[in-house]
């Protein structure tokens, strides 16, 4: 699923790539943010 939310990310969607975070880690919206940003570094 990591893949899946970079692909997001990279291509600018950032807000479905966190929102696919937080549903398929259970994080808050403040974590789902940071590690979709850790991803894109």
């Amino acid at each position: 699923m990591d893949d899946k939310i970079l692909h997001l990310a990279e291509r600018g969607n950032l807000m479905a790539a966190t929102k696919l975070a937080r549903r398929v880690y259970k994080l808050s919206l403040t974590e789902a943010k940071q590690f979709v940003e850790e991803m894109l570094k």
